[in-house]
Parts: C-alpha cells; structure tokens; sequence
C-alpha cells in the first residue's frame, strides 16, 4: 500500500458522519467488538492548548485503528517526528530533515485535529489553514490531549476525530462534498470523579 504524506487544505461542505463499525472496501476489523477506529480514555495529564505558552490541566486519550487498512490523522504541527540523522549529517541534511509521516505505535500526537461540542458550542482544537496528514497503520494507536475546556462531563457532548482510510484519498483527489469518517468519544463516559473535577475546572 502506498504510504501518503501530504499537506491537507479542507474545503467547505464535507459530510461528517460516525465511523461505522464495519470498515470500506477490502478494509477488515480486527476486534469486532469495536468501532473500525475508536477513542479511548487512558489519564489525566497537564496538556498543550493551541495559541497558549503554558500547559493546562486536561486529559490524554488513546485513538485505535481497530482494522488491516491505514488511516490518515490530521495535524496542526508535523515537526515531532522526524526521520534519523546519518552519521556526521551535512549542514544541508539538518535543514532538510526528513519527516516520517508514518506514526509509531502508541505516539503521543500533538495537536491532532478534533472537533468538541460543549454547552458554549462546537470549536475545533486547531486553528489556521495548513494541517499535516500522518499515516496510522492497522492494528496501532495514537495518543492525544484534550484540555478540560474542551470537554463538557455529559452524555450529550463529544470530541470528534475525522480520518481518511489510505485507499480514499486516491479516489478523493479532486472532488468536493465527500463524506469524511469520524471516531467520537462521548465526554459523558468519563469516570465520574473525573466529570466532577471538570465541573469544577469550568
């Protein structure tokens, strides 16, 4: 499969719909107790906030590709992974480090691309007009912060990640109006002493 690492620029009207639970095209499920690609709770952590210096009290959660097809995940940075220097690198080498923009499995991502829905209404984690696309091959996961002012303890209220499979991005090329898989994670299903400590935050 032909590995993708791209500039993603989205454009108006997209479709947003919840990733079924059986995957497109040749795509299989490896657990089938879950979602093609699902979200999970792994702790709390001090995090990082688009636009701000300091860290901010949040959580980190685990994104899955639960199927045999890579995905790709969007990112408002593409400067944490790069590729191995050789030994005794040129000057050139340095400026023009490499990225790899297959993820290693269990990576904490940052600034990955997500929608939140609160009370105050529906915002996306990363501002500006330039994302980076990375690759998450099959079977692995990625980690993500979220800070609490994103998130609202109620069942009502989700973080939303939107993801294309590899193989879409061909047939993509080109088109508007396509319909775009999302992985959501309903705030709701927090522990409750955790939903408690956000109410209090907020």
């Amino acid at each position: 499969m032909t590995r993708v690492a791209q500039v993603i620029f989205y454009l108006t009207g997209v479709l947003f719909v919840i990733a079924p639970i059986a995957c497109f095209a040749e795509c299989e499920v490896l657990d089938p107790d879950q979602g093609s690609v699902f979200i999970t709770f792994e702790k709390t952590a001090p995090v990082k906030l688009d636009g701000k210096d300091r860290l901010v009290d949040g959580v980190i959660l685990q994104l899955h590709n639960n199927s045999n097809c890579s995905i790709i995940i969007t990112t408002g940075t593409a400067g944490n992974f790069y590729k191995p220097l050789p030994p005794n690198p040129t000057p050139m080498q340095v400026i023009k480090r490499e990225i790899d923009w297959v993820l290693p499995d269990g990576a904490l991502v940052p600034f990955v691309q997500y929608k939140y829905q609160t009370r105050r209404g529906i915002g996306r984690s990363v501002g500006g007009d330039m994302f980076f696309g990375f690759e998450l091959m099959g079977g692995r996961h990625l980690k993500f912060e979220v800070p609490f002012i994103h998130l609202d303890p109620s069942f009502i209220h989700r973080v939303d990640v939107d993801f294309d499979y590899v193989w879409e991005t061909t047939a993509k090329r080109g088109k508007q109006g396509n319909v775009t898989n999302t992985a959501a994670f309903w705030v709701g299903s927090l522990p409750e002493a955790l939903k408690r400590e956000i109410r209090k935050a907020l």
